[in-house]
């Protein structure tokens, strides 16, 4: 899932970059043993480490997201939460709509999609839904992985609503407090899994609370680490876009051993990440341009 980008500043944890990274290897290798492998003491293995790295990616988005807010907090003794939902906007969408342009050629490109697609809906007014995360169990989306990146909507809107109602006065406190009772109430009765979405993703800001400045050593990177951090470049992608990969994989090779149909679909997912991911995953360019584009809208002050 998404990584955040903070107060303008471009500086990335090589540490928390290889974790996501790895993380997201993890969720790929456990979707592809679910896919190829079929039933097996192995998938079984796999897949909790699949839903393992899925409670990781809560905690670092906590971690990352509150300890942004708080950094920005200290210094300016407020949060700029228009600014906030700019970098939100401009981390998360355009993978997400690549995604959804991805999926939509799976179903109607592919003969395994096309085989597929009488379980899905792939109806406009679905891809409308996907498109503002109002999606159900049923649309084409759900193809992929985004019931978490929902929550983590979810969550970020949870902690603007916080921001602002700590950083107002008298009835607008109320006003945002109430809004914030009534997402958490629509979060925690609505969608599967929030409240485990809320205590990683609260244990993550605790953290990034307990220590606003990160040491020498945490942003210091080894070899190792490095090489590690470079798989986090492209894994909110990856994590994304990898369902259609390994499907299309393992229907081109049906008949192969499945070891290597395994190997190959893991391989392939990360390839195509990466390359899409170079595209898409700009979220400094397309936040400028999101400000850009709001600075012309703005009436002008004479």
């Amino acid at each position: 899932m998404g990584n955040a980008v903070g107060m303008g500043q471009n500086r990335h944890d090589s540490l928390l970059d290889a974790v996501r990274g790895i993380a997201a290897q993890a969720v790929v290798i456990g979707h592809a043993s679910s896919a190829v492998l079929g039933e097996s003491p192995l998938n079984t293995v796999l897949g909790w480490a699949s839903y393992t790295a899925v409670l990781v990616f809560f905690v670092l988005s906590g971690y990352v997201i509150c300890g942004s807010v708080l950094r920005e907090y200290r210094v300016t003794g407020s949060v700029d939460t228009v600014d906030f939902a700019i970098r939100r906007i401009a981390r998360i969408m355009p993978p997400y709509l690549a995604t959804l342009a991805l999926v939509g050629l799976f179903f109607t490109m592919t003969e395994i999609g096309r085989e597929m697609s009488a379980r899905y809906d792939l109806s406009l007014l679905g891809f409308v839904r996907s498109v503002f995360f109002g999606f159900t169990s049923h649309d084409a989306v759900v193809l992929t992985p985004v019931w978490s990146l929902r929550l983590e909507v979810v969550l970020y809107g949870m902690i603007a609503l916080a921001a602002a109602a700590f950083a107002a006065e008298g009835n607008w406190r109320t006003v945002w407090c109430f809004a914030l009772g009534l997402i958490v109430t629509f979060g925690m009765l609505r969608l599967a899994f929030m409240p485990t979405a809320i205590i990683t993703f609260a244990l993550g800001g605790l953290m990034a609370w307990a220590r606003p400045n990160r040491s020498a050593a945490l942003l210091s990177a080894g070899p190792m680490t490095s090489a590690l951090a470079a798989l986090g470049a492209f894994s909110y992608t990856l994590y994304l876009i990898h369902m259609p990969v390994i499907l299309c994989v393992s229907s081109g090779l049906a008949g192969q051993n499945r070891v290597l149909i395994y190997f190959v679909a893991v391989l392939s997912s990360s390839a195509a990440a990466f390359l899409v991911a170079r595209v898409v995953e700009r979220p400094k360019t397309f936040a400028d341009l999101i400000r850009r584009r709001l600075a012309v809208l703005r009436p002008q002050v004479s």
